[in-house]
């Protein structure tokens, strides 16, 4: 899995090819605490999908369904 600074470093020097034109504009400052805002939804995201399928229910992630199959 990408580290969350590079993820934001590619999405800001891309930000002319992918939709997201302020990015060029951010100061050098802010970019250890957009990492870290990043990080920090990235694993509480994940910590979220994992107990909903343990849980049983189905996850819909941009579409694809993710459920854990017990036989």
């Amino acid at each position: 899995m990408e580290n969350s600074e590079t993820f934001l470093l590619h999405k800001i020097f891309n930000y002319k090819t992918n939709g997201l034109e302020t990015l060029g504009h951010l100061h050098a400052k802010h970019f250890d605490d957009l990492a870290k805002v990043i990080l920090q939804y990235a694993e509480k995201t994940v910590m979220e999908v994992i107990d909903r399928i343990n849980k049983g229910e189905p996850v819909n992630m941009n579409g694809t369904i993710i459920t854990l199959n017990k036989n």
